[in-house]
């Protein structure tokens, strides 16, 4: 998001909405978010994002490995969980 905003010919940037989980919302302050299918500059400093480290902790990391080849590839979720 940064190079686009920074980009005189930055044209189009494809996404996951994976900001919008409540878990990550949680976890990155500051998580960037469309509004009215676009993506708003932050004036934080920096990147614009802090991590919460200790709420990372409660979400611990979990394997996954994603079939894009599989149906039902885009719900991204690792094999046996529902």
């Amino acid at each position: 998001l940064q190079v686009g905003f920074t980009s005189p010919n930055f044209k189009i940037l494809e996404h996951f909405n994976d900001f919008a989980d409540a878990e990550i919302k949680k976890v990155v302050k500051g998580a960037p978010e469309v509004v009215d299918g676009y993506f708003h500059l932050s004036d934080a400093p920096g990147l614009g994002v802090e991590l919460d480290v200790d709420a990372a902790g409660e979400f611990p990391q979990q394997q996954a490995r994603f079939d894009l080849w599989a149906d039902g590839w885009e719900q991204r979720r690792p094999k046996g969980v529902r």
